[in-house]
């Protein structure tokens, strides 16, 4: 009985947390204080040394390095074993491309969190294990262990190059209950897998206000194989919530599957979140079998909103790819929405879905979405916008499709399959140099009418949009069927929904000043 009423609970636990991760608000969490701190160092470089912080780090507590911005170079990584705040004041800590930085684990079995503010943490190396900046073992009691890192930067680590499962050149977190990055940055990290971030079983992966850039997965192969995956972020793991929350993922490479982001899950209590981000210039690099240059998503719900995919790109699907899951318990559906989102200049180099490949067989909206100038390179290429499989559940609304090309000028280029949905715009209706062929209207109805965009730039909000000048027949073309009370940019809409993700005021000046 006893048996039965704690996987009651477990369950009812595990649904009231999906409840609430459905309506995550995206609010960073604060740092915590450091009041009272053990203060190290008397302001000058060398004033402590390694051995000296490792005394600190084992009593635990709040530290405070006071070094100002100087480099402690370090000959052995450091332990972290219970509750520590670490403030690094800016100072740099170095593995001097010999040792790994910081070690996570869980000797004692607790339930506890370490949080890391204001570092530096660069060359780590660990080339035969995962995890070169900061790493988290497994051990101790699954999902046990929180990791909050604010305000800080990881650069140069180096992990294990080749490897199916390892990595994590900046971070490689295992089995914890959250590893978050808030006003953080990674860039310039390798590892066979997740050259920015990689988490294996962690409950929650939150990131707020944070850049990846210039991260590289340098296993080949993907899974089964010897790695490759997740240029910037890679997330593996059954019942977890990712949320990327005003995140920039910029020129990252992988060899495999998904240079910006890589996640799979395994159940459909998982949840995948990307808002108000920026996946920009991520390129899977490797031959025909390896893709997805922006994010890889398999299994479980999505939701995709106020979000920019641009230039990315892979041998086939450039901006984006989503994909249901096969386990041994039977299929994981992919479902969700893509709200409020520009994909502009994605590239499948010799593939098809320029900006977006949609294979998951769950229900998908997407909704007030601006999809232009992506392509499908290769001569025997197409589905430049979005190359999607038949009879899918999807329903598109209030959406452009402009110049969306492939070398097969005879085939669709905007999009693959006609799906359900409402006042779409699209344009070219005529495939340039595929004697008069025209394209399918990609839901019934829609308008074959070029949209004018303008080309992508920071229009207001908090990423890139492609504004709609005053004669665009994509102002008013909206249903109000769905639509979010703001566009892209959290601008307030104006008279009719506009199709597309910019709402176009340039007559509100009349509606708000001369009543």
């Amino acid at each position: 009985m006893r048996v039965r009423r704690l996987l009651w609970l477990a369950i009812l636990f595990a649904s009231l947390d999906a409840a609430a991760q459905s309506t995550f608000d995206c609010a960073a969490p604060a740092a915590p204080s450091t009041a009272g701190a053990v203060v190290l160092g008397n302001g000058s470089s060398g004033s402590v040394s390694g051995a000296q912080l490792q005394a600190a780090l084992n009593a635990g507590g709040v530290i405070r390095l006071n070094i100002g911005t100087s480099t402690l170079t370090l000959t052995q990584e450091l332990s972290i074993t219970r509750e520590t705040v670490l403030d690094a004041g800016g100072a740099t800590l170095s593995g001097a491309n010999a040792v790994r930085v910081l070690r996570v684990s869980n000797p004692g079995n607790l339930t506890y969190t370490f949080s890391l503010l204001n570092a530096v943490v660069i060359n780590g190396s660990t080339p035969t294990g995962s995890g070169a900046g900061l790493y988290k073992a497994t051990g101790g009691p699954w999902q046990a262990v929180t990791i909050r890192i604010f305000h800080s930067r990881f650069a140069g680590n180096q992990a294990i190059t080749t490897a199916q499962d390892d990595g994590g050149g900046a971070i490689y977190v295992v089995g914890a209950q959250e590893i978050a990055l808030v006003n953080t940055v990674l860039e310039n990290n390798r590892g066979a897998n997740g050259g920015g971030l990689y988490s294996l079983g962690s409950r929650r992966v939150n990131l707020f206000d944070s850049r990846l850039s210039g991260n590289s997965a340098t296993g080949t192969g993907g899974n089964p194989g010897n790695g490759g995956n997740a240029g910037a972020i890679g997330v593996d793991g059954a019942d977890r919530y990712v949320n990327l929350c005003r995140v920039a993922l910029i020129d990252n490479t992988a060899n495999a599957y998904g240079a910006g982001l890589f996640t799979t899950v395994y159940d459909t209590t998982s949840f995948t979140r990307i808002e108000n981000s920026t996946l920009q210039g991520n390129n899977s690099t490797g031959s025909s079998n390896a893709h997805t240059g922006g994010a890889y998503i398999q299994g479980g719900p999505v939701a995709i909103r106020g979000s920019t995919f641009r230039a990315n790109q892979a041998a086939g699907y450039g901006g984006l790819s989503l994909f249901d899951h096969q386990t041994g318990n039977g299929l994981v559906r992919t479902s969700g929405d893509i709200t409020n989102c520009t994909f502009q200049g994605n590239i499948a180099r010799t593939g098809l879905g320029g900006a977006m490949n949609i294979t998951a067989t769950g229900n998908l909206l997407l909704q007030n979405l601006t999809i232009a100038n992506n392509r499908a390179l290769c001569d025997v290429c197409f589905a430049g916008g979005i190359s999607n499989a038949a009879g899918l559940p999807i329903t598109l609304r209030n959406s452009v499709f402009l110049d969306n090309t492939g070398g097969n000028a005879f085939n669709p280029w905007a999009l693959l399959n006609p799906v359900s949905g409402s006042n779409n715009l699209q344009w070219p209706q005529v495939r340039p140099n595929s004697f008069g062929q025209t394209e399918n209207p990609v839901t019934p109805g829609a308008i074959f009418a070029d949209a004018l965009l303008s080309p992508p730039a920071m229009n207001g909000g908090l990423t890139e949009t492609m504004a709609l000048p005053a004669a665009s027949p994509a102002i008013n073309a909206g249903t109000a069927t769905g639509a979010p009370a703001t566009d892209q940019r959290g601008v307030g809409r104006v008279g009719a929904v506009d199709a597309g993700a910019y709402e176009f005021q340039g007559d509100i000046i009349f509606r708000n000043g001369f009543q």
